[in-house]
């Protein structure tokens, strides 16, 4: 998921992690984010969703999901494929990890 920077900042302060501040390049790649994230993912849903339809992990990325980027319609929905094919080796990493 492309990551919104100030939410992220935020919600890494609230979570006490002590690299808020760090550059987003490596926000991007802490543990403590990506728990973060998930875990106000999963808040956020809690309500409205099954269990089966929240993520088990979440990989975030640099910038957004545009049309021009190729990752979404002009209608703004995803194009599964290409998403399947740009983070591959991402998808398969985290599929691993929730198996375990």
């Amino acid at each position: 998921m492309a990551a919104d920077e100030p939410r992220l900042r935020a919600t890494l302060r609230a979570s006490g992690a002590a690299d808020a501040e760090a550059p987003l390049e490596r926000l991007l790649t802490m543990e403590a984010a990506q728990a973060a994230v998930l875990q106000d993912i999963r808040a956020s849903g809690a309500s409205s969703l099954h269990g089966w339809e929240l993520p088990a992990a979440v990989r975030l990325v640099e910038g957004p999901w545009t049309a021009e980027g190729g990752l979404v319609t002009p209608a703004l929905k995803t194009r599964r494929a290409e998403v399947a094919r740009r983070f591959a080796a991402d998808i398969e990493a985290l599929n691993a990890a929730a198996a375990k």
